[in-house]
């Protein structure tokens, strides 16, 4: 079977056709709920250690846990089942560290607001300040793991040269 230069080349350009639109129609990384569950449940062990006490705080932890666990299940199985995932090897490395500045700038703000909220002597610093983060991942987390999904497809359309044009070698 023979293949001329011309049909392999226009092969080859359909395969990456297909390859960009399926990165560009990929799923995000993580779903964005997650984010938001994690950062909830932090807000919630505040509201358990810092609001209640005895037996009721107790159970509040003990939830709290279950919840996560209930949460981590979950997130495991709607990975699992994403009906595409791009390749370690498609992954632009920026996206990692962008969602590790998201995630450290939210811990920093956490810390900062406890203090400016102990400052001024406010009732439950860190609950208050827990549920002022929350606030803004809820706000925010939608958008980062779209925003890290399009920049992996940018990024792998850039780093991929287009193809060579057919030689007639005759």
């Amino acid at each position: 079977m023979n293949i001329s230069p011309e049909d392999a080349a226009q092969a080859l350009e359909e395969v990456e056709r297909t390859r960009r639109r399926a990165l560009r129609n990929a799923p995000p990384l993580f779903p964005a709920w997650y984010l938001v569950a994690v950062w909830a449940g932090v807000a919630a062990v505040q509201v358990c250690t810092e609001v209640l006490t005895g037996p009721v705080a107790w159970a509040g932890l003990l939830l709290t846990v279950a919840a996560f666990a209930v949460f981590i299940v979950k997130f495991y199985r709607d990975v699992a089942r994403l009906p595409m995932r791009p390749h370690r090897s498609q992954i632009d490395p920026l996206v990692w560290v962008v969602f590790a500045v998201w995630l450290v700038s939210g811990i920093v703000a956490d810390f900062a607001l406890v203090a400016a909220f102990l400052a001024v002597d406010f009732a439950y610093p860190r609950t208050a300040a827990s549920c002022c983060v929350l606030l803004v991942v809820a706000i925010t987390a939608p958008g980062l793991p779209r925003w890290m999904a399009a920049r992996n497809a940018r990024t792998a359309e850039r780093r991929r040269t287009p193809a060579a044009p057919a030689r007639d070698d005759r």
